[in-house]
């Protein structure tokens, strides 16, 4: 595969402007990270898996109802019966958010970050392109799950009933089996509060490792930056040929530049933003069939709507 450099007008000096085209169908990982990439191989068919679970989650939001305002042996038995399997894949969801944050995040970040202003950091991604097609894999995890749970309104009720019903402890059920640690019923219940939550953890995950690891802030800011930029521009020169890549390439635009909203102070929207956000905005706009959750997430996000956003990124989702 080779390596197409170039500069583009549309950026000004400070902007991260070394693109490549990468391999994002079958990359095979370098002698170095071949162990690192097997197992996180795994978590990302793990996270996949779940994907396709949460589009089939079903809450029983009407069995709940019915249990608390018509009480009977039936009604509540019909409610805990059905909640618990439920209960059960939630705490999968929320377990794999804790995976990415002690395991995928520290040993893709320690591979393909920067640590000197004397690299650039095109540099490190080139070496490793098949942790950065998981790295993207991980931001197109992230920003399908969290579009799942903004249509799935059933989550927290059927969580907060079941610790309910256990905190009570009525006659005539077994509550040995225990779900989940005891402490972890409220970090569960803050993360499905959450309106993103896989993205927010994604982001308590990198801040976490930023001080555990020493890194600083500006190197991961840079490889976020630099990831989201390659993307566009290779949607732009129009490097792949099927529909499913160009929309991963999509997905994995908006991961990034939401968990660079999320991490800069200033936001990802601001004029001095290294992201080619004119281009990567107007990709998404365009692309058909109209991803409309997608554009929400961007015109929802932590910074877009700030007093610094310039007009012509602000109006890009008008027409």
């Amino acid at each position: 595969m080779g390596l197409v450099f170039s500069k583009d007008e549309n950026y000004n000096e400070q902007d991260l402007i070394v693109t490549p085209t990468f391999n994002l169908e079958n990359p095979l990982p370098i002698k170095e990270d071949q162990k690192f990439f097997k197992k996180a191989e795994d978590l990302i068919d793990e996270g996949f898996t779940i994907l396709e679970d949460f589009k089939q989650y079903t809450g029983c939001n009407s069995l709940i109802r019915r249990a608390i305002s018509q009480p009977s042996n039936e009604s509540i038995r019909s409610a805990w019966i059905a909640v618990v399997p439920l209960v059960e894949r939630q705490i999968k969801y929320f377990e794999f958010s804790n995976y990415i944050s002690s395991f995928f995040l520290p040993g893709i970040f320690n591979r393909i970050c920067i640590r000197t202003d004397e690299i650039e950091p095109i540099d490190y991604l080139v070496q490793h392109q098949s942790l950065v097609k998981q790295f993207l894999d991980l931001m197109d995890i992230i920003v399908m799950f969290d579009t799942i749970k903004m249509e799935t309104p059933d989550l927290q009720n059927d969580f907060s009933y079941y610790r309910r019903f256990v905190s009570r402890k009525r006659d005539g059920y077994d509550f040995s089996k225990k779900l989940f640690k005891q402490g972890d019923g409220v970090k569960i219940s803050l993360f499905f509060a959450q309106s993103t939550p896989m993205l927010k953890a994604f982001v308590f995950a990198v801040n976490d490792f930023k001080i555990k690891s020493g890194l600083e802030h500006k190197y991961i800011l840079k490889t976020i930056a630099v990831l989201a930029n390659v993307c566009t521009n290779m949607l732009k020169k129009k490097v792949f040929k099927i529909g499913s890549i160009k929309l991963f390439c999509i997905r994995a635009i908006v991961g990034l530049i939401l968990s660079y909203d999320q991490l800069e102070l200033k936001g990802a929207f601001n004029p001095d933003s290294p992201i080619d956000l004119k281009n990567s905005l107007t990709l998404l706009k365009n692309y058909q069939p109209t991803q409309y959750r997608l554009i929400s997430m961007i015109k929802f996000s932590k910074h877009f709507n700030d007093n610094t956003t310039p007009n012509h990124i602000l109006t890009i989702f008008d027409n």
